[in-house]
């Protein structure tokens, strides 16, 4: 997003980015982008009818050419409030994770607007395997869909990534369950180690933040388990420009999404990881992937291959076997060229299409199926707590002294 806001300024259009909450790129919009974090409850409450929203929202949305969303939240926040303030506008609603918009449309209101209200040419896949994945379990083709990878500017970082004399493996992101990789990269160091090879983990990165996943520890936990923790390092989130160093001083990479694009596009060997996979397994480098692909399952194909096999190649690689591992990398995500997708971007916004296909469900049925439902748990947990039998006075614990 800040990618896509930067070049957009520099080529002279405007943009306004509407988020649910900042985070921690907050402080790294570009000036000249206005900024509006809405809130998670107004970001919500976009499918209560004549909902007040400040007047610098609305103003975004009634001068927009193009609204694009990013999540399933800002496609329907972003259709509710084009209806009611730019209805012959133009949605175009960017799939970046395989979960956006495949629930049962019946029984998420939400991916009701994604799969039946904006039109096919206007959803926009960042790559086939997603496409593939929203195919299987929807039953419907999106043919007229399009594909648009991830940009990526390779000059973000300048040093050259990969060091052969190094011993190090890095890995980049979240620490959070669907990327896998945090749970069995021990097992595969423990491996590489038993195996006579110097080899070690740097980790970057940490728990999201207000998560109750509490992964990193348990990661931890499963090194110690292993024996392997002196040789597993956790860095914690390091700044976005300081990411060169850290490619230029590792021998191999371990990851997903945009981080495995940044340490390829250094030159690092990168192996890209599978998003919720635990066993290791793999479609290979970068340049063995389908168009776009960064880490995403492909339901037609099964991976044949394993991490920690590549990583004992990547290890073991004489010098000019490594310096081909690095060129490859680099040119297998020349595809993500920022200016090369920036253009196609344009393209997609011209020639999408304006307005909704249909419109959704009046949203007070959602609004009383979901009061309904809290309503009944409620009822149901106040009916409990009555048929419990109030403690008898010998059983309260002595409060003297408390």
């Amino acid at each position: 997003m800040l990618r896509m806001a930067s070049w957009l300024l520099k080529h002279g259009h405007q943009v306004s980015i509407l988020t649910a909450q900042g985070g921690f790129l907050e402080d790294s919009i570009p000036e000249k982008a206005e900024n509006t974090i809405v809130g998670s409850s107004d970001f919500g409450a976009c499918i209560i009818p004549f909902w007040k929203y400040p007047d610098q929202v609305v103003q975004a949305i009634k001068e927009a050419d193009v609204v694009f969303s990013m999540s399933g939240g800002g496609c329907t926040f972003a259709y509710h409030l084009m209806r009611r303030f730019s209805p012959n506008g133009v949605l175009l609603a960017g799939v970046f994770h395989p979960n956006t918009g495949t629930t049962e449309s019946q029984k998420h209101y939400f991916d009701h607007v994604f799969q039946h209200c904006v039109h096919d040419s206007n959803k926009v896949y960042m790559n086939e395997a997603i496409r593939e994945i929203h195919r299987h379990r929807t039953g419907k083709l999106f043919e007229q869909s399009r594909l648009w990878a991830l940009p990526i500017d390779p000059t973000d970082n300048k040093m050259e990534g990969g060091k052969i004399n190094s011993s190090t493996i890095l890995s980049v992101g979240r620490l959070t369950r669907f990327k896998g990789y945090n749970w069995y990269m021990p097992d595969v160091i423990k491996a590489l180690l038993d195996a006579g090879m110097e080899a070690r983990w740097r980790v970057i990165g940490d728990d999201e933040p207000d998560t109750r996943e509490g992964f990193k520890q348990e990661i931890i936990d499963k090194c110690e388990a292993l024996g392997v923790l002196d040789q597993c390092e956790f860095i914690g989130i390091v700044p976005f420009e300081k990411l060169g160093d850290e490619f230029t001083n590792a021998k191999a990479f371990v990851g997903m999404g945009t981080s495995l694009l940044a340490a390829a596009a250094s030159g690092l060997p990168s192996i890209v990881a599978l998003c919720d996979d635990t066993e290791g397994r793999t479609y290979g480098f970068p340049w063995e992937q389908p168009i776009g692909c960064v880490g995403e399952w492909i339901p037609s194909i099964q991976p044949e291959r394993n991490v920690h096999s590549l990583l004992q190649e990547i290890l073991t690689a004489n010098r000019q076997d490594y310096a081909s591992l690095q060129e490859k990398s680099k040119v297998a995500v020349t595809q993500h060229d920022l200016d090369l997708q920036m253009e196609k971007f344009l393209g997609l916004c011209q020639s999408a299409k304006r307005g909704f296909t249909t419109y959704c469900p009046p949203t007070n049925r959602f609004i009383l199926s979901k009061t309904l439902r809290f309503g009944g748990k409620r009822l149901a947990s106040l009916i409990a707590n009555r048929s419990t039998p109030a403690p008898t006075s010998h059983s309260l614990p002595n409060q003297v002294g408390s």
